[in-house]
């Protein structure tokens, strides 16, 4: 980049000018393209993972709920059984196990609400980068097109010393 810019401050012929600003256009194109196409990756990898994490939280929300529904079932049966001691330990049992399987699923399911807020937060992070990133370039290509019109405006203004 430091080559060319020192290219656009030296006299030359509007053949060589032509291609100077060409080279420049074409190595702008690139740049913004491969910019574009890192973070354009980057967040569509974070979406999938977001996409992936939310159909986990629903999957376990489901679960949750029919181990909710157990519970109260076995709480019926465990009612139910009171005069039966057999019955009563077997439902107790039971119970005890499906609180269990319930903490569970509820560790599970703070853990992926807590990875989808990681997710949401490193999306909103991206955002401003790109945004500065954008706005970079687009300085960078008014800075270059400022040198090239005061190397015009040099060469306009004292013809005889550039072109023989």
């Amino acid at each position: 980049m430091k080559k060319l810019m020192e290219k656009l401050l030296k006299p030359v012929s509007t053949a060589n000018r032509i291609w100077l600003s060409l080279k420049v256009k074409r190595a702008m194109r690139v740049l913004n393209q491969r910019y574009m196409e890192s973070h354009r990756q980057r967040y569509v990898r974070y979406l999938s993972t977001l996409s992936a994490t939310q159909s986990d939280l629903s999957a376990l929300q489901q679960k949750s709920q029919q181990l909710t529904q157990q519970k109260l079932q076995w709480q019926r049966q465990l009612n139910q059984a009171n005069a039966e001691p057999i019955a009563l330990l077997a439902a107790k049992r039971a119970l005890k196990i499906a609180a269990i399987e319930e903490r569970k699923y509820h560790q599970s399911m703070r853990r992926l609400g807590i990875e989808i807020e990681v997710i949401e937060d490193a999306i909103e992070q991206l955002r401003p980068y790109a945004n500065a990133n954008r706005n970079a370039l687009f300085q960078t290509v008014i800075d270059l097109n400022t040198v090239k019109q005061g190397s015009t405006a040099l060469r306009a203004a004292e013809p005889d010393q550039h072109y023989p």
